[in-house]
């Protein structure tokens, strides 16, 4: 097989001009319910994740397809995705790889539904799993009789089966080109395909569950329960953990005991003593954990995951500093825009629940950045810097950004986990009033449980001006929130 000498950029550049001849291919490829085998061929090409190393542990194995086959799999990708959609085949605890889903919605789900149940005084445990090499594990029949379960049958399903069988894969290391293997199982990595038919293969998992709640992120997978007891708590995940275990034994799939880990989310300074086991191997307790780009604690204060973002900030603005001394402004800015700003910015509507004196933590960082950029003094006004480089601060960007996610829920934008808690003042009552539109507020009985999105952020969005928050159209929503959010309070 000859190297694939086209690049991506060369296959849009013509696809006016082939488009016709990749249609005549791909109609065929239905048609006869094959793939061309010259297409099933991976290419490997290591990366090192540190560098010099000669452990395989430390190599990141990067899988590329012909662009051929690319083009191929996403016509049959955007079928089988709208397939799944109508007849809503995926489960709702499943946030990877869909449609109007992103980590902060899936985040956002988790922690509204924790905050509620520890408002009731419950207890959660929670275990964080790691699977293990999730998509090259997959058993490639068993994948054919749920893409069956799920109503795909006759040419179809054949054109599946064939896509999935006589894969081959080869290394390039320093261009030389290893020898042609046989790939008899998982899913074709790098592949349009492949995300989509994980969903399906991983789907039934909530089958496995007796008593425990599950969230998924495509492999990411969040087990957890709620009770009054401890004990009883620890009773009903032990349980839901063995049946998980066998499930995904019988699916051909593992779990890194190393990388999995649980904990105890309560209310009270209460520190119980439970051991959890998969199988024969205990799973380590943490007080917190990452999941999903944000550092969950036991508490659901946040302070690990201001911290975690403030140390990325000081790494990147300090790179910043030492890098880029001889550049412009012009360039400062786009560096800084680059690998700084996306991490003031990342899930902000989960930032936007903090007091603000986490958020003080993350401004003293945009103002050393702001400091660099226009070489002030180190006394210079902080607004004084945000109206030259006309940004907004911090807490004026959480709040701008958390507000436009809102909105997003309000107009089904988002899945519909997030929009199903949203109840407005018509839906109490049918007196014409001027709020009667607005949210209506959920009853917290203290401040602390109202830290929350579908409290504190749908009281902001009320407090909108009229003519904001009955916007409809989310650029001219964008433009006015913008101007309004120059008004606020930097800090």
């Amino acid at each position: 097989m000859e190297k694939n000498l086209l690049s991506e950029g060369v296959y849009k550049d013509t696809i006016e001009y082939t488009a016709i001849f990749y249609e005549d291919i791909i109609n065929e490829s239905i048609k006869t319910c094959t793939v061309p085998d010259l297409w099933k061929t991976s290419t490997v090409i290591p990366v090192e994740k540190v560098k010099g190393t000669i452990k395989a542990t430390e190599i990141r194995p990067i899988n590329t397809l012909p662009n051929d086959e690319k083009i191929l799999e996403t016509v049959i990708k955007n079928q089988l995705v709208q397939y799944l959609y109508d007849n809503n085949l995926i489960i709702h605890q499943q946030s990877g790889f869909r449609k109007k889903h992103s980590c902060e919605t899936a985040i956002n789900y988790i922690i509204s539904e924790w905050k509620d149940e520890l408002n009731k005084k419950q207890i959660i445990i929670a275990v964080f799993l790691d699977l293990k090499r999730a998509f090259e594990t997959i058993a490639r029949h068993l994948l054919l009789i749920k893409i069956q379960n799920i109503g795909v049958e006759g040419r179809e399903l054949k054109w599946f089966e064939n896509y999935l069988t006589n894969r081959h894969q080869r290394t390039i290391v320093n261009s030389n080109i290893s020898e042609e293997i046989s790939v008899n199982n998982g899913l074709p990595q790098g592949s349009v395909l492949a995300p989509i038919l994980f969903l399906v293969y991983i789907n039934d998992i909530v089958k496995a569950l007796e008593y425990c709640d599950i969230k998924l992120f495509a492999d990411d997978a969040l087990l957890f329960v709620s009770a009054p007891d401890p004990v009883v708590a620890l009773e009903k995940i032990q349980i839901d953990l063995n049946n998980l275990y066998h499930w995904l034994c019988e699916n051909k799939m593992k779990i890194n005991i190393d990388k999995t880990k649980f904990m105890v989310l309560n209310r009270q300074n209460v520190e119980y003593s439970l051991q959890l086991k998969i199988k024969d191997d205990s799973i380590e307790e943490v007080k917190e954990i990452k999941y999903l780009g944000v550092v969950i604690d036991t508490k659901l204060k946040f302070q690990g995951h201001i911290n975690h973002v403030s140390k990325k900030l000081a790494k990147n603005i300090g790179f910043l500093q030492r890098s880029c001394r001889q550049l412009s402004t012009k360039y400062k800015i786009s560096v800084y825009k680059t690998i700084i700003e996306p991490h003031f910015i990342y899930c902000p509507s989960v930032l936007f629940i903090l007091p603000d004196s986490m958020i003080d933590k993350l401004q003293k960082l945009q103002n050393r950045a702001m400091r660099f950029i226009l070489k002030k003094r180190f006394d210079t006004p902080t607004r004084e810097m945000l109206n030259e480089l006309k940004w907004l601060s911090v807490k004026q960007k959480i709040f701008y950004f958390t507000m436009i996610f809102i909105f997003n829920i309000k107009q089904n934008n988002l899945p519909n986990y997030l929009s199903s808690q949203l109840m407005y003042n018509h839906d109490i009552h049918s007196i014409n009033t001027r709020n009667r539109n607005d949210f209506r507020l959920p009853f917290f009985r203290n401040e602390c449980d109202q830290q929350n999105l579908f409290y504190k952020g749908l009281k902001n969005y009320n407090q909108l001006p009229r003519e904001i928050k009955n916007c409809n159209i989310l650029r001219e929503f964008k433009n006015k929130l913008y101007k309004h959010c120059l008004t606020l309070p930097i800090r």
